[in-house]
């Protein structure tokens, strides 16, 4: 692991259901695409700046793993329904890593 000096805040951004609740609403405003709403969600889980509220973890956690991996939708009840993941949705985390490897490391993969 590559020392840089930067230190997670502690106790860092706690993310809260109201933080959701807001995001989804600017989604339905248009405000968010619905990929910038994935990338948001899985944002949250991949930086440890940002920590999950616990006295309402396990929906915070629900919702964020099923946006990330299989998107947003307004039917998906996202935490109050069964998984996305059963409606055989492909997971979007493998083209975020590819997306982000590629903006970090324009060279990546290029032959010659």
């Amino acid at each position: 692991m590559a020392m840089t000096g930067f230190r997670v805040p502690e106790p860092g951004v706690i993310v809260t259901r109201n933080h959701i609740h807001n995001a989804v609403e600017k989604r339905k405003l248009g405000k968010l695409s619905e990929q910038e709403l994935i990338f948001w969600a899985t944002m949250l889980l991949l930086n440890d700046a940002f920590g999950l509220d616990p006295n309402d973890q396990e929906f915070v956690a629900e919702w964020l793993n099923d946006v990330s991996f299989n998107g947003y939708s307004e039917t998906a009840g996202h935490g109050s329904g069964p998984p996305r993941a059963a409606l055989g949705k492909p997971s979007v985390l493998p083209l975020l890593c590819t997306w982000r490897i590629g903006k970090l490391h324009p060279t990546l993969g290029q032959t010659g």
